[in-house]
Parts: C-alpha cells; sequence; structure tokens
C-alpha cells in the first residue's frame, strides 16, 4: 500500500501492516489517497487470477463504503526494484482509491 507516510507490505499471517519504505511515494502513481500495488510470482500461472480476485473484493468494498477506485497499469513497475520481493515477482496492477465525490 502506497500512502502519504511510506510504503507498506500487509502481513496475512498477522493481519498487520509493515513499513517497507519511506517517504510519501504516490507521486509515482497518481497522487491518490492509497494506491494498492499487487505483486505475484510472475511464472505462476494462477498469480494473475488471484490478484483480480483480491482488486474485485476491494472494488467491491470501495462501493460500499462510497469509495472511488479505478485498476490500472499506470506506474505497476515504478517501485518493483526498491520493495523487498521475492526473487521472481513483480507487482502486476495497481488500483487507486480515494473518497467518493
Amino acid at each position: 500500500a502506497v500512502r502519504s507516510d511510506g510504503v507498506w507490505e500487509y502481513l496475512p499471517a498477522e493481519h498487520a501492516m509493515k513499513k517497507v519504505l519511506e517517504g510519501d511515494r504516490r507521486g509515482s502513481f497518481d497522487n491518490s489517497g492509497l494506491v494498492l500495488l499487487y505483486a505475484a510470482p510472475v511464472k505462476d500461472r494462477f498469480s494473475a487470477m488471484h490478484v483480480g480476485s483480491m482488486y474485485q473484493n476491494v472494488a467491491l468494498y470501495c462501493a460500499s463504503a462510497g469509495l472511488e477506485n479505478c485498476v490500472k497499469d499506470q506506474g505497476r513497475g515504478a517501485l518493483d526494484r526498491e520493495l523487498p520481493l521475492p526473487a521472481g515477482w513483480e507487482t502486476l496492477i495497481t488500483q487507486s482509491v480515494a473518497p467518493g465525490k
């Protein structure tokens, strides 16, 4: 998650967030309040399907909470060299989230 206070990794086992990069990196994307990066192993043939399920779930939540969201390819690899991604992983897609109008 790219936020004004840095880039955060979601730790599912702990249901917690861990800061992995300092600073506001939203300029690499579209300066939305929050940008979600969906990273996965490139060679896993099901990665894209799993990522699609995740961003659809976020979109459904956003719709129910009055938030705007947009899934896009913009800037998806902008932070891959800096992120502590496992070997063979890359950001497949991004999702911007912002307050509704």
